[in-house]
Parts: structure tokens; C-alpha cells; sequence
């Protein structure tokens, strides 16, 4: 929650910012065509992840990656269409944000994406009856595979505990495996 506070309090800082070199003239930040630019841009990765055979959980974790390309990849082309047309270039603070507008769309859509996931991470939490706390102690696992232990406990995926701990899903499964036959258990629950 702490950092999308953070992220939160930047964006409005960059808005606020934007509207005081444009003399709070709103309506040179709002540009639909630059933000169906970046919606569609999104929506045709998401779409090409899908057709590659990603679930639906991965593809939640992928689509703050699409939403931020898209916006660098339409950013990139507005800046190619100055060279390309340098006639379009006038008040150079006004050209600048223009340009950068498409990345500002993309902040726009993580931040909406990052509300959903904080919003389904709370209603998770509320769904799941309160377990008490398990003693490990009593099994001979490693280091790591407590912690790996503590992480499926929490219901973490493969993917979620390779993250956090930077190391490879495959390096996961492995000590999933041995925390299952050493403890006796057979699945996550």
C-alpha cells in the first residue's frame, strides 16, 4: 500500500507540475488520440500473451509492463514525428509535455491497475479464514525452505515467491517439492 502511496503522490506531483508550465491550461494534457494510443498499444500485448498461453494471473502481472512500453513506444514515435515534420514544433515547453503525454497515460493506466490489484489483495485477505501460526521447527528443512514454507502459507505462487527472493520459478519448484516430502504434505493447503 506504502508504494502506491508513493507512486500516487508522484503522479500528482507531475500533473501538478505539468499544469504550472502550461499556466493550468488543462486541455493541452488531454489528448484522446495519444491515450487510445496507449489503451490499444496495451491491449494488442495482452492480447498476443494471451494467444501465447498466458493465464490469467500472469497476465496481471504483466500488463503494468505492457501499459509502460506502450506509453514509451508511442512517446517515441511523437518525438520521431517532430524530426520527421519540424514545422509542428512551436512553444518548446508545450512541445515537451505533448510528447511526453503518452507516458503520462501509461502512469495513469498502473496506477489504475495497481488500485485493482491492491483492492483484490484486501478482499483475498478478507476471504481467508485466519490460520494460526505452523512451527517448522519441527521438520528438518533448510533456511530456504522455511522461508519458502512461510511463503506458501501465504499463498504466494511460484512465480510471486521467485520475485521476492530473486531466484529462478524451476530453483521454486524444487524446494516446493522437498517442503512437501519433508513435511509429509502433498499439495499447497
Amino acid at each position: 500500500m506504502n508504494r502506491l502511496i508513493l507512486k500516487l503522490s508522484l503522479f500528482l506531483a507531475y500533473l501538478v507540475l505539468m499544469l504550472v508550465l502550461l499556466d493550468f491550461n488543462i486541455a493541452l494534457i488531454i489528448d484522446i488520440k495519444l491515450a487510445l494510443f496507449v489503451a490499444i498499444g496495451t491491449a494488442i500485448l495482452i492480447l498476443i500473451d494471451k494467444l501465447k498461453g498466458y493465464e490469467n494471473t500472469q497476465l496481471k502481472r504483466r500488463i503494468r509492463w505492457h501499459i509502460f512500453m506502450t506509453g514509451c513506444i508511442t512517446t517515441f514515435l511523437s518525438q520521431l514525428s517532430l524530426l520527421v515534420k519540424p514545422e509542428k514544433a512551436g512553444d518548446l515547453i508545450e512541445m515537451v509535455i505533448y510528447n511526453f503525454l503518452p507516458l503520462f497515460y501509461a502512469a495513469i493506466g498502473i496506477i489504475a491497475v495497481d488500485l485493482v490489484v491492491e483492492k483484490e489483495k484486501e478482499n483475498e485477505k478478507g476471504d481467508r479464514p485466519a490460520r494460526k501460526a505452523r512451527s517448522l521447527d519441527q521438520y528438518p528443512l533448510t533456511p530456504r525452505e522455511k522461508t519458502i514454507a512461510h511463503a506458501l502459507m501465504t499463498n504466494m505462487s511460484n512465480r510471486e515467491i521467485a520475485d521476492k527472493y530473486f531466484i529462478s520459478e524451476n530453483t521454486v519448484k524444487k524446494h516446493v517439492n522437498k517442503v512437501y516430502r519433508k513435511t509429509g504434505a502433498d499439495n499447497r493447503t
